[in-house]
């Protein structure tokens, strides 16, 4: 939102303190050798949209997000017919660990799912049921299941592509102890809540919003109706 849309790149001025700021984005498919290399090949093309009268020995500042453009290597991308295109990519970030991400390219600021790529073998012996909305990449479930060896988990994922990404690239697969639902999760607990007992220890929501246009990149506003969490509380455990 900060740097896609209108609204996002005004605050984006008034906080940087000009009122003049040209966004640059370093596309996905395209080589770039460094910050000085885009630096000088953005100078001449910067200074054709500076205001008039500026002195001609004026330096246009450059501003970035992070030190470096970092490293990042596309693995996969593809097209779903709910969730649109998306990319599987390996980022190189700060401390050096590389980690890998699906990215909705509608909404490319923000990462839907990321995974550290390295093997965790600590494990814990809390007994847990929990509910995950929104499967992703499937990280947020397998690391439960793999830190928790006596939970069970259900997930609920609307896109069944998503499953099918989450099981070929990001190391995921079900069991007995750990179970995918394909469904809206709106449904899924409203159906729920019209039963009893209370069904989970937790409840875990990692759903992102289609629309670019919303401040509130996730979840979607549905999910925080104060009606909808009546009924998500009405199935968590009490105790």
């Amino acid at each position: 939102w900060l740097f896609g849309m209108e609204e996002g790149r005004k605050q984006l001025a008034a906080s940087a303190g000009f009122r003049r700021l040209v966004t640059v984005a370093l596309h996905r498919g395209q080589r770039y050798a460094g910050m000085e290399s885009i630096q000088a090949e953005l100078s001449a093309r910067v200074m054709e949209l500076a205001p008039a009268g500026l002195p001609p020995q004026q330096q246009v500042p450059f501003l970035s997000v992070g030190g470096d453009i970092g490293v990042r290597t596309v693995q996969h991308q593809d097209h779903s017919a709910l969730s649109g295109d998306y990319v599987i990519e390996d980022v190189q970030g700060e401390d050096r660990w590389y980690f890998r991400r699906l990215i909705f390219l509608s909404n490319r600021n923000v990462v839907q799912s990321e995974a550290r790529l390295l093997k965790d073998t600590s494990h814990r012996e809390t007994p847990l049921t929990l509910l995950v909305v929104g499967l992703g990449g499937g990280s947020l479930p397998l690391f439960v299941h793999d830190h928790f060896p006596k939970s069970r988990i259900d997930a609920v994922e609307i896109d069944p592509t998503m499953l099918e990404v989450a099981t070929q690239w990001f190391g995921f697969s079900q069991s007995d102890r750990m179970k995918v639902h394909i469904a809206d999760g709106l449904d899924y607990i409203t159906s729920l809540a019209g039963e009893a007992p209370p069904h989970y220890d937790v409840i875990m929501f990692d759903v992102d919003s289609k629309d670019p246009t919303l401040g509130m990149s996730c979840p979607p506003p549905a999910f925080v109706d104060q009606v909808f969490l009546q009924k998500v509380k009405s199935i968590l455990c009490h105790d």
